[in-house]
């Protein structure tokens, strides 16, 4: 896989019940001219899930001033790992509503990938 400046994917291992940021990190896509990226690799198995998404998620202000940022859904994909993809988007969506925020600003964008 390969990372172009936005938020640390998550993968959620089943073998140890784990969630673990995807650490790859390179340039922004889109802003230098030829610029070149790291790849890396996870081994993933039946059960793992993997959740992307985009930082108008985690940057959500709450009432309270500070950023939704990453444990909430962290949290929530491990108490929900046994749930499909969609069903964990579903809860994804269900805690952005039920959230005490201010106005979001930017585009929120979300994708599980069940492993079965």
């Amino acid at each position: 896989y390969v990372n172009a400046g936005h938020n640390l994917p998550l993968h959620y291992v089943s073998a140890n019940k784990t969630v673990q940021s995807l650490q790859q990190r390179n340039h922004i896509l889109g802003v230098m001219n030829d610029p070149s990226y790291q790849e890396s690799s996870i081994t993933i198995a039946q059960g793992d899930k993997l959740f992307l998404y985009t930082d108008g998620l985690v940057d959500i202000r709450m009432e309270t001033g500070h950023s939704l940022g990453e444990q909430p859904i962290v949290s929530l994909l491990s108490k929900n790992a046994a749930l499909s993809g969609e069903l964990i988007i579903e809860k994804i969506s269900q805690l952005v509503e039920s959230s005490e925020h201010e106005d979001i600003p930017d585009d929120i964008t979300a994708v599980c990938i069940s492993i079965e």
